[in-house]
């Protein structure tokens, strides 16, 4: 009988995957965009990135190189943001650090 559950049979109501309505399911990506506050926290990052950019323009790298990795803390899969930090480094020949980032 548990087999039959698990791997369904004639008599089963059971609706497969496929043919279940998905677009009302939460995904991660979703549920995170939703989330209470998170308009001002993509409008902060937001200003940071331009101001880290404003940064790199004037050759600031220190400056900018901070508010990369703030930036990257934040959001560690943002591959902008970890060419940013790469370019910060080579710019200040900090090839051992850029190293331990991002491994």
């Amino acid at each position: 009988m548990l087999d039959d559950q698990i791997h369904g049979n004639g008599d089963s109501d059971a609706v497969s995957l496929s043919t279940q309505d998905t677009t009302s399911m939460d995904t991660p990506e979703t549920m995170f965009m939703e989330s209470p506050g998170q308009a001002e926290l993509q409008e902060k990052m937001r200003q940071m990135r331009e101001q880290a950019h404003g940064y790199t323009a004037n050759r600031e790298w220190m400056e900018a190189m901070d508010t990369h990795l703030f930036l990257l803390y934040i959001a560690p899969f943002d591959e902008k943001t970890l060419i940013d930090v790469a370019n910060c480094f080579d710019h200040m020949n900090n090839f051992h650090l850029l190293y331990e980032v991002i491994s």
